[in-house]
């Protein structure tokens, strides 16, 4: 467990990766949020439930409905203006989009966030996060050197980074490196 992440009173926004808001998704969000107050579960597909093959057809599709720009309007909306302290719980291109509002200066004082493997962290280097985040990111990435972007990001005021043993997508069921051991192991991180 991570002490002194959540009260009671804390609201948990979970902010999926390029799948959307699956059942696999919202299964994962149910084992994590019975210590927080109120649960929102954001969706980059506004409802609409594409079905994907794989991996390659979920990323090509975000990229041409979606977009990471987008993506990160989205979960701006959903924290401006929000008086409650909450946890940003965001996963792949999730937690990348969390990164790229995490400068603005918007958020309650007690608010914070949770970024599982947030591969395009890397091209937003120049972000300085005004709430605190804990980064996880995977045991390797084929087009960058984890260890290199962790010490960049980690060198970052309100950042906090750990290198897990698993791989990209770990956490999500749909995923072709979904690992069981490494998801309820960081279940119990987040709860």
């Amino acid at each position: 467990m991570i002490t002194g992440w959540h009260s009671e009173k804390m609201h948990l926004i979970a902010v999926p990766d390029i799948f959307g808001k699956t059942e696999e998704f919202e299964r994962l969000i149910s084992r994590v949020s019975t210590r927080f107050e109120h649960v929102e579960l954001l969706d980059p597909y506004s409802g609409k439930s594409p079905f994907f093959a794989n991996e390659q057809d979920a990323y090509l599709y975000f990229q041409k409905h979606v977009g990471l720009e987008k993506y990160a309007e989205i979960v701006l909306d959903s924290v401006l203006y929000r008086e409650e302290e909450f946890l940003l719980l965001g996963f792949s291109v999730g937690a990348s989009a969390i990164w790229q509002i995490s400068g603005d200066n918007i958020f309650h004082e007690n608010s914070k966030a949770m970024c599982f493997y947030g591969s395009q962290i890397r091209f937003f280097l120049d972000i300085q996060p005004a709430l605190t985040m804990k980064l996880f990111f995977p045991l390797k990435e084929t087009t960058f050197n984890v260890s290199e972007l962790m010490a960049k990001v980690s060198a970052k005021d309100n950042v906090k980074c750990f290198h897990t043993w698993f791989f990209h997508g770990f956490m999500n069921e749909r995923s072709m490196n979904f690992d069981t051991i490494g998801c309820a192991e960081y279940i119990k991180k987040i709860k």
